[in-house]
């Protein structure tokens, strides 16, 4: 988890998308969803179905980045 939340840290485009998603406003681009659903920390079929892919994702990542 820590190195998900490192990786994330290194591109703040990313972390963004993923704080919307967290906050309710799925506001990510194509390519960052994509992306982010790739490395295995979101799941959907679309930019606009983002959502954290685990409820331990959801709780780590709002934790430290909310």
């Amino acid at each position: 988890l820590r190195r998900m939340l490192v990786s994330l840290a290194q591109d703040p485009t990313l972390c963004e998308a993923v704080r919307s998603v967290l906050s309710g406003q799925s506001s990510a681009s194509t390519e960052d969803f994509y992306r982010l659903r790739s490395a295995g920390i979101m799941a959907g079929e679309s930019a606009r179905e983002m959502k954290p892919r685990c409820q331990l994702y959801r709780a780590y990542l709002t934790r430290h980045l909310m």
